[in-house]
């Protein structure tokens, strides 16, 4: 048999990573409020502040999150003349045996999770992309190529970003308490082309 190449083309980019510090008391005492201050929904609360890392006492934590955006989509993904920005951010709290619906964040480029505490059990899912083909062929082993899910779990101060279309989900839930943060990211700058008459500047 000649040489062959299995190439992976169109891939979705996840950016997994972490802040490389732990969370002040400061930062502590500050999520806590957030997390205090919340509205419950199916099985998990919500930060009623929808604008979490604008806190003073969370600027160090929105500095972290912004280099590692930048590093993602300037970086990793060669983005060229735009700023991307975080536009909302809010703590989500979840007890054992909570859950969160498989949904995607709309309005927004990418999203961001920062794992703030939580069991190592936990763990997000992320799910192939709805257009994906019904026929179910059997695997002889499971690899993240051919997985029709793939998981990250919780680790303090990790961080994940990814494209906000991308359905993920919160199966089940370990830890007695679960806290993270979520935010969006859009971008400032120019868009498209003149000449190919899809310009846009934001």
């Amino acid at each position: 048999m000649s040489e062959s190449n299995t190439k992976y083309i169109f891939p979705t980019p996840i950016y997994i990573s972490n802040i490389g510090r732990k969370f002040t008391n400061q930062e502590k005492i500050t999520i806590e409020e957030f997390a205090e201050d919340s509205t419950f929904y199916q099985s998990n609360a919500f930060s009623n502040n929808k604008f979490v890392l604008n806190d003073k006492n969370l600027s160090l934590l929105k500095k972290n999150c912004e280099e590692h955006m930048s590093t993602f989509i300037l970086n990793d993904l060669s983005i060229a003349d735009v700023q991307p920005y975080i536009t909302q951010s809010w703590v989500t709290i979840s007890g054992i045996n909570g859950y969160q619906y498989e949904h995607y964040h709309p309005n927004s480029l990418f999203s961001g999770i920062l794992y703030v505490s939580g069991s190592n059990e936990d763990f997000t899912a992320f799910s192939r992309p709805k257009n994906a083909s019904q026929i179910q062929l059997r695997k002889s082993k499971q690899i993240d190529e051919n997985s029709d899910r793939f998981f990250v779990n919780l680790e303090t101060g990790k961080i994940v970003i990814f494209p906000s279309y991308l359905y993920h989900s919160v199966p089940r839930v370990f830890s007695e308490k679960r806290i993270v943060i979520a935010f969006n990211i859009f971008v400032k700058g120019e868009l498209g082309s003149e000449s190919s008459a899809d310009y846009l500047s934001l």
